[in-house]
């Protein structure tokens, strides 16, 4: 065998990926990372994030953690699977963050048993008129019902859950 057929075999080898392989990032910018294929020692640049740059759903991996990596061609490779993220992100973020729903949920009821304790003291109060007596509020406030405390199940959609470990 010739010296440079030796060498491009070497090179195709060690460059060229038919399957998925094990990755550590090195760097995360934009919508692509820099990692390493752990098996071969060799640094993939540019590796995609997302199929395209655009509004779907990205998921930035963390700086060290290790990610599997999938051949898109030879030269082009994708982010598959991921052991460690960053950043979620759904169509472009402008809804901002998820919600912790068990917190949510305090803060609602909480406001919610102090709208039921105000009606409450509102329905007791009279309000002296001179000279022809009281006037009672509770007519008023009457027509309102008492809140009913909120659960979890009336505004979590559980096919959407994030948290950390």
């Amino acid at each position: 065998m010739e010296i440079p057929e030796l060498i491009r075999n070497m090179v195709f080898d060690k460059f060229t990926f038919d399957k998925a392989v094990l990755c550590q990032v090195i760097s995360v910018s934009g919508s692509t990372c820099n990692v390493l294929a752990v098996e071969r020692d060799v640094e993939l640049i540019d590796v995609r994030l997302q199929a395209a740059t655009s509004n779907g759903i990205y998921l930035k991996p963390a700086v060290d953690s290790f990610v599997i990596c999938a051949p898109i061609n030879d030269v082009e490779f994708a982010v598959i699977m991921y052991s460690d993220i960053d950043e979620i992100k759904l169509l472009d973020g402008s809804y901002g963050g998820l919600i912790k729903i068990d917190d949510m949920v305090t803060k609602v009821n909480n406001l919610e048993g102090q709208v039921n304790d105000l009606l409450t003291a509102l329905q007791g109060v009279t309000i002296p008129l001179a000279p022809s007596g009281t006037y009672p509020f509770a007519p008023i406030f009457s027509s309102f019902t008492p809140l009913t405390p909120t659960q979890v199940s009336d505004i979590e959609n559980p096919l959407v859950t994030h948290g950390t470990t």
